[in-house]
């Protein structure tokens, strides 16, 4: 059997050492969150985990999770009620 570890990448494990050492440690892939970050944010952790896979011989996952669709309805003054089968 295996298993593969998949881990989320944000500010607090987004540190070149970090990721550094979770390839080192058998991390299979990065999740990154589209819906948070920058573009510059998301450059420099693809960066440094191909550096990773280059540094271990080892070939790492990318994951981009991207926002699905929102309704932004705006302030609602009075509660809604919502029942099971309304629509």
């Amino acid at each position: 059997m295996f298993v593969k570890t998949i881990v989320s990448i944000g500010p607090s494990s987004g540190d070149e050492k970090i990721i550094d050492g979770m390839v080192k440690l058998g991390v299979n892939g990065f999740r990154i969150n589209f819906s948070h970050g920058s573009q510059e944010e998301w450059k420099k952790y693809i960066e440094f985990i191909r550096n990773a896979e280059k540094k271990y011989g080892r070939i790492v996952a990318l994951i981009g999770d991207l926002q699905g669709p929102s309704l932004r309805i705006g302030i609602i003054k009075t509660p809604i009620a919502v029942k099971k089968n309304d629509y």
